[in-house]
């Protein structure tokens, strides 16, 4: 088998805001401890280890919806981690986000974005993360339970790829092709 070596930088995200419970803070640690480097550099990689992205303080933002909770560290840990991904972006090296919750996923996804849109080439985004789930707006009105914001960020990206395939409205239950069982769009 050809692998094509790589010059991989690990990014951590200690993001534990997005998620409803405590615990995604330690998502990077458990990655770099449980030999994520070690196994890549084995698979013939070069790897360098850029730590843990530090949250940016915006200052005093209000949230769009008051029923938002821990928007200013949304924004902060966006600003912070979109600032890194176009950075790296812009470099020949493969980052490879560890998370944290999946609200780190609106500034790896924006600062790529940027990155790749420069360089006109497509974007690409390998972040691991702690907590992984989706959601949209209606979910958090229908919801009252939930203040999140961060399942928010990837829907805009999943939903690039499920509205050529699927036909239907957002939420309604469709068949998985391989297993046959429902799955929610």
């Amino acid at each position: 088998m050809n692998v094509v070596r790589r010059e991989i930088v690990l990014v951590g995200a200690p993001v534990n805001d997005g998620a409803g419970q405590k615990g995604c803070v330690m998502g990077p640690d458990a990655y770099r401890t449980a030999g994520l480097g070690e196994t890549l550099k084995a698979l013939g990689h070069s790897v360098t280890d850029h730590g843990n992205v530090r949250l940016v303080h915006p200052g005093n933002v209000a949230p769009p919806n008051p029923v938002l909770r821990n928007y200013e560290t949304y924004i902060g840990w966006t600003r912070a981690l979109h600032a890194k991904a176009a950075d790296l972006g812009s470099s020949p090296v493969f980052p490879i986000y560890l998370g944290g919750d999946h609200s780190m996923a609106a500034g790896t996804v924006s600062g790529q974005a940027r990155a790749a849109a420069a360089q006109g080439r497509p974007l690409f985004v390998l972040w691991l993360d702690a907590h992984s789930d989706f959601s949209h707006p209606g979910q958090h009105r229908q919801r009252q339970s939930s203040r999140d914001t961060p399942g928010v960020s990837v829907r805009p990206v999943r939903l690039r790829r499920s509205a050529r395939r699927a036909a239907g409205t957002p939420g309604e239950p469709r068949k998985c092709r391989d297993h046959g069982r429902a799955l929610c769009r």
